[in-house]
């Protein structure tokens, strides 16, 4: 059992997943991790006897694949919900300090503050993966609904409180002292304003600061979801979420948005958060929003290959329908891939990397 190994069962499930047959997706993640955990067995067995045959790039190398796993179970686990609790234990911020020491060995140092935008970044995924626990033991332990609330509004003071790493309130600031800019900017020329219909247009100071922006208001959404499961703007906080992601995917990627030679503005990877401001744009009480939803996931799906996110159109349009079934959004996703409509896209294999790959493995 080496890297290679490691490495082999990680592109399994990333095949599996490209090819949308999430089943076997979590099949390999399963198996990746528990190759992962005993990969960290024998490696600090080995460095405190100091025969370790494991070299410092190839560690690195194997993290890398580890926390772009966590990124792609969740992404696997929305689609396929319900198939069991999360495969990966849950990470915490107090462990972040322990993977700088690998992230220095990979990263390009020419890149300003890199080590804490890669972390800015784990930290999302990691809040992700723990609101993946608490979804899953509410939903087996049967929790009354004020400790429910409770649980979750954890892990909402800590998904606002990601917003005061300096990294990140240091752009968020940039951003909000920023004068209204009306004009044209030539990296994104398309035939339509940047802007989101009649909302205020942002400023982007950080390409990267956007994307994990976008991230995280999507995660806002799902936090939402776990309290309150019904689609639609709940609250006012959820549409806002929505609203957000709309306004900042447009200035990032244009209207419709467009494939770049910039690994950090690629519009398949912030797909999801799209599917998520599509659960909240109720189609008749905001059908222009929703409209923008459902339209630039089928340009996504053109542009790359993508096809599966042009049934996850038609699921979003049932979802809003089926009023008797708001509980239970999740479930068209299953239908839909347990009994395949005759020419049905979810075994098509998309040509690019799906929407769950980490901007900031172009910091490598």
């Amino acid at each position: 059992m080496d890297e290679g190994l490691i490495a082999s069962v990680f592109l399994l499930a990333l095949l599996s997943t490209l090819s949308a047959d999430y089943k076997g997706s979590r099949r390999h993640l399963q198996g990746f991790s528990q190759l992962i955990q005993f990969y960290e067995q024998r490696r600090t067995v080995r460095v405190t006897s100091g025969t370790s045959t494991f070299s410092t790039d190839s560690y690195a190398l194997v993290m890398i694949l580890w926390r772009m796993a966590i990124r792609m179970e969740y992404h696997v686990a929305f689609y396929d919900h319900g198939q069991g609790p999360p495969i990966f234990p849950m990470n915490d911020t107090s462990q972040e300090r322990t993977q700088i020491e690998w992230i220095l060995q990979i990263i390009n140092k020419s890149i300003p503050n890199g080590i804490n935008w890669a972390l800015a970044s784990f930290a999302l995924d990691d809040l992700m993966n723990r609101a993946g626990h608490l979804s899953h033991r509410l939903n087996e332990d049967g929790v009354d609904i004020i400790n429910r609330s409770l649980q979750v509004h954890e892990l909402i003071e800590e998904h606002q409180s990601w917003t005061r790493r300096p990294i990140i309130n240091q752009f968020m600031i940039e951003t909000l002292s920023l004068p209204p800019d009306n004009t044209i900017n030539p990296s994104l020329m398309h035939s339509t304003p940047i802007s989101f219909l009649h909302y205020p247009s942002v400023q982007i100071p950080n390409h990267l600061f956007a994307t994990l922006l976008i991230r995280h208001f999507m995660i806002g959404i799902y936090l939402s979801l776990i309290g309150d499961p019904r689609p639609g703007p709940i609250s006012r906080t959820r549409f806002q979420y929505a609203v957000d992601i709309c306004r900042y995917f447009v200035t990032l990627y244009g209207d419709p948005p467009r494939q770049r030679n910039d690994m950090v503005l690629r519009p398949v990877d912030n797909c999801m958060a799209i599917i998520t401001a599509g659960f909240t744009f109720q189609e008749d009480a905001y059908p222009q929003e929703f409209e923008y939803c459902t339209r630039t996931l089928a340009a996504i799906a053109q542009e790359t290959g993508f096809a599966s996110l042009m049934d996850v159109v038609e699921i979003l349009k049932a979802t809003h329908r089926k009023q008797g079934n708001q509980a239970d959004w999740a479930r068209e996703f299953q239908l839909k891939i347990e009994s395949p409509s005759p020419g049905s896209r979810w075994a098509a294999p998309a040509p690019h990397l799906g929407p769950y790959v980490d901007p900031v493995s172009n910091l490598v």
